[in-house]
């Protein structure tokens, strides 16, 4: 039996609520639906599995080497780079879960661009925002930003700390920087976007506007810590940066994770399946 398959991706009168974000099949119109949400999650989820697997595997069979620094201090905590670039299989597992994250996180972003876009037009429909003219830029702004951030993580991902230094650290650095500036425009065009907001979207972007705010200040600690440690070699100094570290990590996936939350009542996926011997 040959079947067809056709996909679409729809917003049902512009941006509805649906109730439902299972996957399921309706046997009498022989279709497949798919929310938002039964993309989203497995792809989100990746990133977490990586690195709680490769912080356990590094503490269980290398937690000497990965703890010692220069000082020679005790530390009870090891930095990203030195559980994922230096010893298998840690990096042979950051360097297959982040690729396969990366990727789909790409086409979710060029949905992200989409959906923004949408509840531009819906408003404009409505009779707002046709002073501000500079809305598709900043909405673009947090696509590009996006996938360069993502560019960037896989460049620190392929190079590790311990095949090339310094290439690795300007991964990291341009990962942190596009990061911030995607979080920026993000929040911007989705103010701006506002139709106006629910309010479960006033309290996603005021829960989105501390996640930054947050990754911020904790990047800022991380930085301070990393510079007392290189000075003054203070035994548990390290492991507090490291903590920093993890952290952005942490918030970093947790505000991609939510900022694409409100396609999960608005986005659908329909797999269309023909049966072609039927049709004949």
């Amino acid at each position: 039996r040959v079947d067809e398959m056709q996909y679409s991706i729809s917003f049902p009168h512009g941006i509805p609520h649906v109730s439902s974000h299972r996957l399921k099949r309706q046997t009498d119109s022989d279709e497949l639906h798919l929310s938002f949400f039964d993309l989203h999650w497995p792809t989100h989820i990746l990133p977490v599995v990586s690195l709680v697997g490769c912080l356990f595997l590094a503490l269980y069979l290398h937690g000497e080497n990965v703890t010692r620094t220069h000082c020679n201090n005790w530390e009870w905590l090891p930095s990203i780079s030195s559980t994922i670039g230096n010893h298998a299989p840690e990096k042979y597992l950051w360097r297959a879960g982040i690729p396969l994250y990366l990727f789909p996180k790409m086409g979710l972003g060029i949905l992200n661009f989409i959906f923004m876009s949408s509840r531009w037009a819906r408003k404009r429909e409505r009779g707002f925002g046709d002073d501000f003219r500079w809305f598709d830029a900043i909405n673009r702004s947090a696509l590009v930003t996006g996938l360069l951030e993502d560019l960037s993580l896989l460049l620190l991902t392929v190079i590790a700390s311990a095949d090339d230094r310094p290439w690795h650290e300007k991964g990291f650095v341009f990962f942190i920087l596009f990061a911030h500036l995607h979080f920026v425009f993000f929040l911007w065009a989705f103010w701006l976007s506002r139709v106006p907001f629910t309010d479960s979207e006033q309290k996603l972007f005021k829960r989105l506007m501390y996640i930054a705010l947050a990754h911020t200040g904790v990047f800022a600690l991380a930085i301070l810590v990393y510079f007392r440690h290189k000075k003054h070699c203070e035994p548990g100094m390290f492991s507090l940066f490291a903590l920093c570290e993890w952290t952005v990590v942490a918030l970093n996936v947790t505000f991609h994770m939510m900022s694409q939350s409100p396609h999960h009542q608005s986005m659908k996926f329909v797999v269309l399946v023909k049966d072609i011997d039927k049709a004949d």
